[in-house]
């Protein structure tokens, strides 16, 4: 709430341990900067720039992704045990999770709409029961699924510190708890099958 010598490194700092990308990070410290140059106080900025060179993702395997649900089910944590079954199996972004409605669920799938494009998410049969079943007992009859306490949409920071804080009963490690990794093993899963019906295609083909 107050901006002093070192706030914005300080932040800067808070942004990277919560999952925030390097070119994220400058653009929130560009908004900083130029407010700070607004009201003339420039000596508080923060000059330097993040390397936005792309840093390794850790490798998050289906046996770590299982042992994540499992540990969130023994933990009575239904809303991050649904959170990372669905970032795990659905290919939608921290971004679109409000998208995520009671609505949505009931018609097993999304649509996502940009300036440029609009694609359909569909949700799996399961994972739609299991998300219905959680928005009845929360007594959600219409509107997003996944929301803070206070009825604010989510964010990747906060879902980050939810997944991170069940990596020590799951036995998994902690930077390998965020919706990125979620996702990329998504992606990874997605490929294989892929290429596994490819590989069929070209064998009927030969044939």
């Amino acid at each position: 709430k107050s901006i002093r010598y070192g706030t914005l490194a300080k932040w800067s700092e808070s942004l990277i341990e919560n999952g925030y990308a390097g070119g994220t990070v400058n653009a929130y410290l560009s908004v900083a900067n130029m407010y700070l140059d607004f009201i003339g106080q420039r000596e508080y900025q923060m000059s330097e720039r993040l390397d936005q060179t792309p840093e390794a993702q850790p490798e998050l395997s289906r046996t770590e992704y299982l042992q994540l649900l499992h540990a969130a089910r023994r933990l009575n944590k239904e809303r991050d045990y649904l959170l990372i079954k669905l970032f795990g199996t659905v290919d939608l972004s921290v971004r679109e999770l409000s998208k995520l409605t009671v609505e949505a669920a009931k018609a097993g799938k999304l649509v996502i709409n940009t300036s440029r494009s609009k694609r359909i998410v569909r949700l799996p049969e399961i994972l739609k029961k299991e998300l219905l079943e959680f928005a009845d007992r929360k007594g959600y009859e219409s509107g997003p699924i996944f929301q803070t306490r206070d009825g604010r949409p989510m964010n990747r920071a906060y879902i980050t510190r939810m997944i991170r804080a069940i990596c020590p009963a799951a036995g998994v490690a902690e930077d390998k708890g965020s919706t990125r990794c979620l996702q990329k093993l998504y992606r990874a899963t997605r490929a294989g099958l892929e290429s596994n019906i490819s590989l069929l295609v070209d064998q009927a083909h030969e044939r």
